[in-house]
């Protein structure tokens, strides 16, 4: 089985790419956009400095340790379906951190959203490349 997925058949591959291009915007804005609300969210949690570093951090460390398994999972188990799942759980996380009502589950919920984003990432420039392969480099 090759590593390469075929070429996504659609009828015009542009309205998915956008959805994919704010997919991977919606990663990148979620990992710095809770530094700016780190004052509303300690007056409304409270916690101090280190459970502010790890409201962002646990975002950031799930992120960075799950996307090379994230990306193993999509080569084995396709693309489309890992980037659907990153979908899911970011979105159900992001529910959970909305409603956290503790720092320590609000940390959680980070985590959870930092795993989604996670898998949510690769696949979604896997995806791009195969819904425009003549564009994409040829591998060696």
């Amino acid at each position: 089985m090759s590593l390469i997925e075929e070429p996504v058949r659609t009828r015009s591959p542009w309205p998915a790419l956008v959805v994919l291009s704010l997919a991977f915007g919606l990663v990148q804005l979620d990992a710095s956009i809770v530094t700016v609300a780190l004052e509303s969210v300690r007056g409304a949690l409270g916690g101090d400095v280190g459970a502010q570093q790890w409201i962002v951090d646990g975002y950031t460390v799930a992120l960075a340790a799950g996307m090379l398994t994230a990306g193993a999972a999509g080569d084995r188990l396709g693309h489309r379906r890992v980037c659907v799942a990153g979908f899911a759980l970011f979105g159900v996380a992001s529910v959970g951190c909305a409603t956290a009502g503790t720092v320590p589950v609000l940390v959680g919920f980070r985590v959870v959203q930092g795993l989604g984003a996670a898998a949510l990432l690769p696949a979604s420039l896997a995806l791009i490349g195969a819904l425009f392969p003549r564009w994409t480099p040829v591998q060696p």
